[in-house]
């Protein structure tokens, strides 16, 4: 038997899920405290993760990665009505998950974020476009002014490759909030 390729795998999990970088935000810190921290929990950091940078400081494309990650809501749609177009059968979301849906991400949105729950539809272009397997939100240009003034003190960590050391994402996990790059 011939061995044509050789694969090193870190865990089980990075044959089912692949493998992932990681973002992680910090609020309500300078990036000096955040290196502080980031030295007494994990002395070796730099192996595996960028400078933290304010979100201000970030060029426009990591800054559009970022609001895209941070700010976005996903869901899925799972329950479909079927209609016949004339010619071919199309799958659509049932009306009562439309619903669910729309007061999830309002909620979400309101939550998380602390946006007037009546603005909350004009932050996305897409606002009513349910015609996919899954909704994700567009931001308008309105969503992203919005989201970039409330981001604009956040301090982003990125890891450099993919898979950084689990231990040491749940360590900093306690001082960040976590987001799998997927």
């Amino acid at each position: 038997m011939r061995i044509l390729f050789r694969f090193n795998i870190q865990s089980y999990s990075d044959i089912i899920t692949n493998s992932s970088s990681e973002l992680f935000v910090f609020k309500n810190n300078s990036v000096e405290e955040v290196i502080n921290i980031l030295n007494t929990i994990y002395p070796d950091w730099r192996s595996e993760y960028q400078e933290p940078i304010l979100f201000k400081n970030m060029s426009k494309e990591d800054q559009d990665c970022y609001i895209g990650w941070v700010a976005s809501y996903y869901n899925w749609f799972t329950n479909y009505s079927y209609y016949y177009n004339g010619t071919s059968w199309v799958r659509k979301p049932k009306k009562e998950q439309i619903e669910a849906f729309e007061h999830d991400v309002i909620e979400h949105y309101h939550k998380k974020f602390d946006i007037d729950n009546k603005d909350i539809h004009s932050l996305f272009d897409n606002w009513g476009d349910y015609n996919n397997d899954y909704f994700h939100l567009h931001l308008s240009s309105k969503g992203y002014d919005v989201f970039s003034k409330k981001f604009e003190n956040d301090i982003a960590l990125w890891s450099l490759d993919e898979n950084p050391n689990f231990e040491y994402q749940e360590k900093i996990e306690d001082y960040a909030e976590r987001y799998h790059l997927g």
